[in-house]
């Protein structure tokens, strides 16, 4: 049971790398696609059960839900015709993700990806995108997804700048640290 939490979080990267290869919306992508994102939220909660919380948990868990949400934006990418503006919101979000890192590995010597409360509520949000953009249409899951991904990137990308040490489980900029 010492290992259960990472290997359902290993389980994410090849779950969430088929999504690319599989049709965009069918039966069969629906499937792959939940037993990505459920993964998502039962590492952590087996980790906490086991007591097997680990440094190198939290930094698989923020690769594995790299490679879930650049999956996601490939299958939208590839599905949906998609407008300029789009293309832009994406460059600045991951701008605004790659300064964050690179402050963080210049400041840190590590890269500092954060499991803050912001950061989660991205990650929910970009879990829900699919069925975000079934009921709403692509304009306005582009701006709900850029609102939460953009404001958690910059909320990270300030928390690099302002601590003095690399706080992966700081929950948000407002909440004072211990």
């Amino acid at each position: 049971m010492k290992n259960a939490a990472n290997i359902i979080t290993l389980l994410r990267i090849p779950l969430s790398v088929a999504m690319v290869f599989l049709v965009p919306f069918p039966i069969a992508f629906w499937i792959v696609y939940a037993l990505a994102g459920s993964s998502d939220a039962l590492d952590g909660f087996v980790a906490r059960k086991f007591h097997s919380e680990s440094i190198f948990g939290a930094k698989l868990d923020s690769f594995a839900d790299l490679v879930f949400g650049v999956s996601i934006v490939i299958v939208f990418v590839v599905a949906v015709s998609v407008s300029w503006w789009v293309w832009v919101g994406i460059a600045a979000v991951a701008s605004i993700r790659i300064a964050s890192l690179a402050v963080s590995l210049a400041r840190f010597h590590a890269l500092g990806f954060l499991h803050t409360y912001a950061n989660k509520a991205a990650g929910l949000a970009v879990f829900l995108s699919p069925a975000l953009y079934a009921l709403f249409g692509l304009t306005a899951t582009a701006i709900i997804i850029f609102a939460f991904t953009g404001l958690s990137a910059l909320e990270e990308l300030l928390i690099n700048i302002s601590s003095k040490k690399l706080e992966r489980n700081r929950k948000s900029l407002f909440v004072r640290r211990p």
